[in-house]
Order: C-alpha cells, then structure tokens, then sequence
C-alpha cells in the first residue's frame, strides 16, 4: 500500500515533468518558426 502511494506520486511527477518537456519543446519550436523567415 505504501509502495503504491510512492509509485502514484512518482508517476504524477513524470507526467507533469514530461508534460512541461513537451510544452517547453512546443515552445521552442513556434519561437524558431516565428522568428525564421518567411521566404
């Protein structure tokens, strides 16, 4: 039971670790193709 209260909260920390990942990355990517140039 204690292990699986652990486990729980470990995973909701990967998740929002690689939700902010995938946002910092999306993020990134639209600054890149805002900056670039049109032509």
């Amino acid at each position: 039971m204690i292990s699986w209260e652990i486990g729980e909260t470990g995973q909701s920390i990967l998740e929002k670790s690689y939700f902010r990942y995938l946002i910092a990355v999306w993020g990134s990517l639209k600054i890149a193709l805002w900056m670039s140039p049109d032509e």
